[in-house]
């Protein structure tokens, strides 16, 4: 689900869990559980910073900023706690600077 956002902040989105049929996996369900990894460029030349923030599947909202500097190290992070990434956006305005918003949905069974 995608929410709208202004540049001054994001809305959470809200957890979603559904259910979905796998083959080969004993006829049954898979129940999901979603999260959101948003990643904010904001500045213009060398004035810029980037953030990197998760939105857990509990609704709670955490700046990851410290644990790595690039999409790919936060996403690799995630994948070794069993994450996968479903699908990515992207939103760029350059009218007064740049500001460039990278989202990161993933999913991961719940057990």
């Amino acid at each position: 689900m995608r929410r709208p956002t202004a540049f001054t902040g994001l809305q959470p989105v809200t957890a979603v869990v559904s259910r979905s049929w796998v083959d080969g996996h004993n006829g049954g369900m898979i129940a999901w559980e979603y999260a959101l990894l948003v990643r904010r460029y904001q500045g213009q030349g060398r004035n810029f910073h980037v953030s990197f923030v998760w939105y857990g599947p509990d609704g709670s909202r955490k700046d990851i900023t410290p644990y790595g500097d690039t999409a790919v190290a936060h996403l690799n992070r995630y994948g070794r706690e069993g994450w996968e990434l479903v699908s990515a956006a992207e939103d760029v305005n350059n009218v007064q600077g740049s500001t460039e918003v990278h989202r990161y949905h993933l999913k991961r069974p719940l057990n």
